[in-house]
């Protein structure tokens, strides 16, 4: 009987640790990227934009992608893009040829790639990243195609590297919101944006944009990339 009674005891230990491990992985694995939303519109006559909200709900998590929206015009190309830890950034398919459709496009993700950042290589991810990722837009406005007696309004502010980082041919993607609705996206370059450069950014806009309509700048900057720096 005290061979039956450590046989099981055994078990139980086992069942217990394979618990605790499975718990363990579980609480270490990636969360799944969080899609807040998609939307399209029309770019330019006979082509649109399309549009999804991401989400990285992981803080030490970074993850790479391929991504393509189903239209009522068919798939849009295969592209690629990624999230850096507890980043929130539009991604699109900006230019494509065809009528644009009322409904919104639905979103699709592929070969998804997780990767962890190593504490042994950055001890704190959020604070190295804050400190390579301060951009701000200021001196925002925006002008109705009736004031200026055009078929297009027009969107222009300051984009300010705050960085103390030069960044060699980055890419922004300026959001246009009116209220809580995200109304246009535009892609943005530069080239070599030096650390507290200032640069002046226009864009036309449709023209039933509201003057109080705001902007958010989203960085397409992967900071974990040397490449992306000026040596």
């Amino acid at each position: 009987m005290n061979g039956y009674f450590t046989d099981q005891k055994s078990v139980l230990e086992i069942v217990q640790t394979t618990g605790r491990l499975n718990q363990l992985l579980i609480a270490r694995a990636a969360l799944p990227i969080t899609i807040e939303g998609t939307t399209a519109y029309e770019s330019a006559t006979g082509r649109f934009d399309a549009v999804a909200l991401l989400q990285n709900p992981n803080k030490d998590w970074y993850v790479s992608f391929d991504y393509q929206f189903d239209t009522s015009n068919g798939f849009t190309p295969l592209m690629k893009g990624f999230l850096l830890p507890s980043e929130e950034k539009p991604v699109g398919a900006f230019n494509i040829i065809g009528a644009f459709g009322s409904s919104e496009p639905s979103f699709k993700l592929s070969n998804i790639k997780w990767r962890r950042i190593s504490k042994h290589d950055i001890s704190n991810v959020s604070s190295w990243l804050s400190a390579r990722n301060q951009f701000s837009a200021s001196q925002v406005k925006v002008t109705s195609a009736y004031d200026i007696g055009l078929a297009e309004g027009r969107l222009s502010f300051e984009l300010i590297n705050k960085n103390y980082y030069d960044y060699r041919e980055p890419d922004f993607l300026i959001a246009l919101w009116n209220g809580s609705t995200l109304t246009r996206v535009y892609k943005i370059h530069l080239s070599h944006f030096l650390a507290q450069e200032t640069r002046n950014v226009e864009v036309a806009i449709p023209s039933n944009v509201p003057g109080s309509a705001s902007i958010k700048v989203y960085p397409q900057i992967d900071f974990f990339d040397s490449a992306v720096y000026l040596k």
